[in-house]
């Protein structure tokens, strides 16, 4: 007997146009989050002013390469980081983190890193001097006054993480305690004045009410005698080198050039001494 062929269904034509139809829908939105994703990427880039290269795998190549470098490379990875993760879809970012080889924890270090020193022209200044990308990590967590400061220092390029951060815990402190005199002495004047116009006509004991401002130019004095002392003891190292008799030249070209300097800064620091008497003789001094 011949054998029976089975007929084989025919899908209705509505069926397969409604296939065709969600598929051509699912296109058009998966187009559209692209679209949204470039745009994304290409405003971050110019916000950080990187014009490298948009694509994904360009992109985790320059970070490979970037991890092999110090503070320019930390910079330079950072931006990368922030442009491949609006380059990423939603939760897949961390998981791309992870096949590059980083710690999603350092990641995150070198896109604060890149976005802080894209605003910050102190940050700017410093990525060009400090040698150690772990102490610039360590400044890009500090606030602004406090990397300004920091960033007057002469030896700042030569410190490690630990002497960025003691450092900069010093002069939170001193910042801290400024602000604190200053704060007594605002609330001693305003209790002062709240006083006076209630008509209390007790004396007031202004020795107490000035005591404040007598803190406050101890702590400044105080302060300048440190600092006075940190140059003599520059002066007193640079004297004490001793080297062989074929390196004489050199130690001389060196010791001029730091004589030089303490030079020009001690007359800047003796200027400004004397434009603050002039100030006093002008103001306090008819009290004497």
């Amino acid at each position: 007997m011949p054998k029976k062929i089975e007929a084989v269904p025919i899908v209705p034509t509505n069926a397969n146009e409604e296939r065709l139809a969600k598929a051509g829908e699912a296109a058009i939105e998966l187009n559209a989050l692209q679209v949204a994703a470039n745009d994304n990427a290409k405003a971050v880039a110019v916000q950080l002013g990187y014009d490298g290269s948009l694509s994904v795998g360009a992109l985790e190549d320059e970070i490979r390469f970037y991890q092999r470098r110090t503070v320019e490379a930390c910079l330079e990875l950072g931006k990368r980081l922030l442009v491949l993760k609006e380059l990423t879809p939603y939760g897949e970012f961390q998981q791309r983190i992870t096949l590059l080889g980083f710690e999603y924890r350092n990641a995150s270090r070198f896109m604060q890193a890149a976005i802080k020193t894209s605003k910050s022209a102190n940050l700017s200044l410093l990525s060009s001097q400090v040698k150690s990308m772990a102490a610039f990590l360590e400044l890009v967590t500090h606030d602004e006054d406090v990397i300004e400061n920091l960033a007057e220092i002469d030896d700042i390029e030569r410190m490690s993480a630990s002497e960025v951060r003691a450092l900069a815990r010093n002069l939170k402190a001193e910042a801290d305690a400024n602000d604190k005199l200053l704060q007594d002495k605002n609330a001693k004047i305003d209790k002062l004045t709240r006083e006076n116009k209630k008509g209390v006509v007790a004396p007031t004991n202004w020795e107490d009410a000035f005591k404040p401002l007598l803190d406050q130019q101890h702590v400044a004095v105080t302060q300048i005698a440190l600092k006075l002392g940190d140059i003599k003891n520059v002066i007193d190292a640079g004297l004490q080198v001793e080297v062989p008799e074929n390196e004489e030249p050199s130690l001389h070209n060196a010791r001029k050039l730091l004589a030089t300097k303490i030079k020009a800064d001690l007359e800047q620091a003796k200027e400004q001494l004397e434009a603050s008497l002039h100030y006093f003789d002008k103001t306090l001094d008819g009290w004497l």
